[in-house]
């Protein structure tokens, strides 16, 4: 799960340059206007380290002021001779993309996959319907550790 990345609480990995410029790390400095993460700016595709190098990557779906948000592993874009890097940080109890859940169909069976924060990490259970023979309901539970039984999922 990767956490947001917010204003002068998180920093990028730092980087090397072509040229002898010297190594450097610094946290973002910009962000959000009006939207904050644990009492920072929300840092969004284009807001700035210290260094100026912008962010570029960014949540495929969660946006903040119509702009994708950074999170932790997120992309930069380097700057002047530094190389591009990537946020090394990112909070610990904002997430995106995190956790949620989705519906597939196909034919007459759906299934639902939903994944959570659990013991093990990511958590992930998906749940099968045969809507021909709603008698066969399967059950899977998956985690980092690996298969489980869903009848003592924790």
């Amino acid at each position: 799960m990767p956490g947001v990345v917010r204003t002068n609480l998180d920093r990028h990995i730092g980087h090397l340059s072509r040229t002898p410029n010297p190594f450097h790390q610094t946290r973002y400095a910009t962000g959000s206007p009006d939207t904050y993460a644990n009492n920072e700016k929300a840092v969004r595709i284009g807001d700035k380290t210290y260094c100026t190098d912008p962010a570029l990557g960014g949540s495929p779906n969660v946006f903040v002021n119509n702009i994708k948000w950074h999170r932790q592993g997120d992309a930069t874009a380097g700057h002047s001779s530094w190389i591009p890097n990537k946020a090394q940080t990112g909070s610990t109890n904002i997430f995106a993309n995190g956790g949620g859940s989705g519906t597939v169909s196909v034919g007459n069976t759906v299934t639902t996959i939903t994944t959570t924060t659990g013991v093990h990490g990511i958590d992930l259970v998906a749940v099968e319907v045969d809507f021909e023979d709603t008698t066969q309901i399967e059950t899977y539970g998956l985690d980092q550790a690996g298969p489980s039984d869903p009848a003592n999922y924790p």
